[in-house]
């Protein structure tokens, strides 16, 4: 049996095809509309993208546009991470207020690296009392160890070693308490390249 397409089936063929092939474009359209309405990225977000590619200087030009305290975090990270020390101290020390974490644990490197020993260990602190297992989100390598260790180097330095035994143990737990500077500085040389 053959089939025989007499006008009229022709044509409903035909409104069905031109149906179809409509449905079709018109799907295609719905997707492509769907896919261009994505959120584009926040500036912030491209700074700390530049960031955590390690495009210091175009991370700094785009934190330095925007006016918001998360911001200026990231302007402290980016001047620290270019050995800017001063400056990457004063970013922080002006939104200390607004008690961001990862500000506060900027500024435990900052203060350290400028022999700030005290406000390294004040800094260390709040960031241990407010998220005991910090990790910088746009650094993962960057963490509560770290903090903890630059808080035991800033302790030592203000010969404060039964504090600086203290906070040795918590990263190291077979660690036996000492007296001995040099035998401190030993152990925290060690810890610092395990954490390298």
């Amino acid at each position: 049996m053959s089939f025989h397409f007499d006008s009229k089936n022709k044509a409903a063929f035909i409104d069905g095809l031109i149906f179809t092939t409509f449905m079709s474009i018109m799907a295609l359209i719905l997707l492509m509309l769907i896919l261009s309405c994505e959120d584009p990225i926040s500036p912030l977000e491209e700074a700390w993208e530049k960031y955590e590619k390690r495009a210091y200087s175009e991370a700094y030009a785009l934190f330095s546009e925007i006016e918001r305290p998360e911001a200026v975090v990231g302007l402290g990270w980016t001047a620290l991470r270019m050995d800017s020390f001063p400056e990457a101290e004063a970013f922080f020390e002006s939104v200390a207020a607004d008690s961001l974490t990862d500000g506060y644990a900027g500024s435990v490197f900052v203060k350290w690296r400028q022999d700030h020993f005290t406000q390294a260990i004040e800094a260390s602190q709040f960031v241990r009392r407010r998220d005991p297992e910090y990790i910088f989100s746009h650094d993962k390598s960057i963490n509560i160890s770290d903090i903890k260790l630059h808080q035991a180097y800033s302790l030592f330095h203000l010969r404060n070693y039964n504090a600086c035994n203290d906070v040795i143990h918590e990263l190291d737990p077979i660690w036996i308490p000492s007296n001995d500077p040099a035998l401190i500085l030993v152990r925290l040389e060690m810890l610092y390249a395990q954490y390298r």
